[in-house]
C-alpha cells in the first residue's frame, strides 16, 4: 500500500488588495508553517511514510523539514519536490503531475480559492483537501492543523472508511476559445485590467455565475447568498444580474464592509444547461475573486456547470467513519 500524500501551499495567499481596504485577517508565514507542523506530526503517527512538498519561493517546506529535525519530530516524512518554484499556477501544475507520478493518496492544500483552482484547472483525481489560508475564501475550510494530518492518515491507511464529494465546477469559453476553471464563481468585472486582480468593487460587477450561495460567507458569492441559498451538493447553479436599478440588499463582499447591490435578474439553471452572454462593452472576468480573463465588446462568454470539479475529501464524515470501523 503506497502510504504517501502531496501538500500544496501558497505562501502568498491572503496577501492581496482586499486586506488593505477591510479589516480582513492575515495568515503569516508563522501559523501557516505550525499549521502544517502539526498536520505532518499527526500524520506520521496515523502511519503515512512520506509526504512530498511543493517547493516555494519563499523556503517554507524547507523550514517545516528543518523545524522538525530540530525539535526530535519526523523530519525524515518530508520530502520536497525537486524543481524550481516559480512562484506561479505552473508550479501547482508541476507538483500535481508528481503528485500522479508517486501515486499519492491525497493533497493536503493550503491556501485560497485560487489555489484550489489551479489544482482543479490540472483535471487530477486524486483527492484533495483545501485549507483556509486566503482571503473571503469559500471553497477551503478552516480546519485544524492536527485534524488534518489524522484525516490524511485514514486516507493513506484506511481508505475504506473515506468519504468524497465531487465538487461542481464552473467552465468558461470565451468565443469558443481556451477552457477556464472555476470551482466558486465567475464574476464580469467592467475593470478592463487584470494587472491588480482582486474585485472587490460593486460599482465594477456586472453579472456573477456561482456554484454555491450562502448569507453566511464572505466573498463575491455571497452577494448571491442575500437572496438564495444554493448547497455544494445540489446540481444546479446561478446566474444573477447586478445593477443599480435593482432592489438592493447588503452584502458582505469584504470583511468589515457592507455593501448595498442591487439585482436586477436571478436564474438557476441545472448543471446540463449552459449560458451564453454577448458582451456591450469591455471588461474582465474573474474567476473565483481574481480577474484573469479580458472580454471585448461583442464576444460571447460561455459557461457551463459540471460534477467534475476536484474530489474533496469529508474530514468529519471521514474520521466518523474511521472510528466506527474500528
Amino acid at each position: 500500500m503506497n502510504r504517501s500524500i502531496g501538500v500544496i501551499v501558497n505562501p502568498s495567499s491572503g496577501k492581496d488588495i482586499r486586506r488593505i481596504v477591510s479589516y480582513a485577517d492575515s495568515v503569516g508565514h508563522m501559523e501557516k508553517m505550525n499549521l502544517l507542523l502539526r498536520a505532518v506530526i499527526a500524520a506520521e503517527s496515523k502511519g503515512i511514510e512520506e509526504i512530498y512538498f511543493m517547493p516555494d519561493p519563499q523556503g517554507l517546506a524547507r523550514a517545516v523539514r528543518a523545524r522538525l529535525k530540530q525539535d526530535g519530530g519526523p523530519w525524515e516524512v518530508v520530502k520536497v519536490l525537486d524543481f524550481l518554484p516559480m512562484g506561479k499556477a505552473t508550479d501547482t501544475a508541476k507538483a500535481v503531475a508528481e503528485f500522479e507520478r508517486l501515486e499519492c493518496r491525497a493533497i493536503l492544500v493550503m491556501g485560497g480559492d485560487g489555489t484550489s483552482r489551479d489544482i482543479a484547472q490540472t483535471g487530477t483525481i486524486i483527492p484533495i483537501m483545501p485549507i483556509s489560508t486566503g482571503t473571503n475564501n469559500v471553497y477551503p475550510e478552516a480546519i485544524e492543523g492536527t485534524i488534518a494530518g489524522m484525516a490524511m492518515g485514514v486516507v493513506a491507511m484506511d481508505p475504506e472508511s473515506v468519504l468524497i464529494r465531487r465538487d461542481k465546477r464552473i467552465r468558461v469559453r470565451v468565443n469558443g476559445g481556451e477552457e477556464w476553471i472555476a470551482l466558486v464563481d465567475v464574476v464580469c468585472s467592467k475593470q478592463t485590467e487584470i494587472a491588480s486582480r482582486a474585485v472587490w468593487s460593486p460599482e465594477d460587477i456586472r453579472w456573477l455565475a456561482v456554484t454555491r450561495a450562502t448569507p453566511a460567507s464572505i466573498g463575491l458569492s455571497s452577494i448571491v447568498g442575500q437572496w438564495t441559498y444554493l448547497s455544494p451538493d445540489e446540481p444546479e447553479w446561478i446566474f444573477f444580474e447586478c445593477g443599480e436599478d435593482g432592489e438592493q440588499r447588503l452584502s458582505p463582499i469584504i470583511p468589515g464592509r457592507m455593501i448595498p447591490v442591487g439585482k436586477i435578474a436571478l436564474v438557476r439553471h441545472s448543471c446540463d444547461e449552459s449560458h451564453e452572454w454577448r458582451a456591450d462593452q469591455g471588461g474582465t472576468l474573474a474567476l473565483d475573486g481574481e480577474r484573469m480573463v479580458r472580454v471585448r465588446m461583442g464576444d460571447i462568454v460561455q459557461l457551463q456547470v459540471d460534477r467534475k470539479g476536484p474530489n474533496r475529501i469529508l474530514v468529519e464524515e471521514t474520521l466518523l467513519k474511521h472510528v466506527k470501523s474500528r
